[in-house]
């Protein structure tokens, strides 16, 4: 008996939450077969077109109930050292030396994107994302409110990414000296390049 009314009790409000979101109601008899399902196993694979339609379209209607949308995003780059620190002429060789982070590089880590409704919580996870790279010494994601909507503005800072390694070992008369070259963002793509 504990079965049934647990079954019933889920698949009445998940009737109630589709209909809220459908301009065509589920009729409580669609229910009655799902309702004399003998286990939980059999009744989860009656259910599983009819929760992908639930979240589907409960998905759907809370994206388009969420406000403003995303007019434009903009994305500014900043050199490993600023224009403070820039003044001594080894951090100006450095900046000369590294190369910026391509902006298809930063795009492709964003959760939002031009014409998508903002969404807090994926502009927090798009900063996670972007400092989760390793690549950057500063992220920021800041918003401005327009009449046409918002605009989200993507601010990163380069970090230096280039390593240098030095290893010795020693093995009864015999001296080993390894050398590695690390670059964590060659030419600004992301991609490690290891010369050891």
């Amino acid at each position: 008996m504990f079965r049934e009314s647990a079954m019933q009790s889920i698949c009445r409000d998940l009737l109630a939450g589709v209909n809220r979101h459908l301009a065509w109601p589920v009729p409580g008899s669609f229910f009655c077969r799902m309702l004399t399902a003998t286990s939980w196993s059999a009744a989860a694979r009656k259910c599983a077109p009819l929760l992908f339609l639930a979240f589907t379209t409960v998905s759907a209607a809370s994206a388009q109930d969420r406000g403003p949308r995303v007019r434009a995003v903009i994305v500014q780059r900043e050199a490993v050292f600023d224009s403070a620190e820039a003044r001594y002429w080894a951090y100006r060789i450095a900046n000369t030396l590294h190369a910026e982070t391509r902006e298809n590089v930063i795009r492709r880590e964003l959760l939002i994107d031009v014409g998508d409704p903002y969404d807090s919580v994926l502009v927090a996870e798009s900063e996670r994302n972007l400092r989760a790279l390793g690549i950057f010494r500063d992220v920021h994601i800041d918003r401005a409110d327009t009449d046409s909507g918002i605009v989200v503005t993507v601010r990163t800072a380069d970090a230096w990414t280039t390593t240098f390694g030095v290893g010795v070992a020693t093995s009864g008369s015999q001296s080993v000296i390894d050398l590695s070259l690390q670059e964590s963002n060659l030419l600004g793509t992301r991609t490690v390049a290891l010369l050891a």
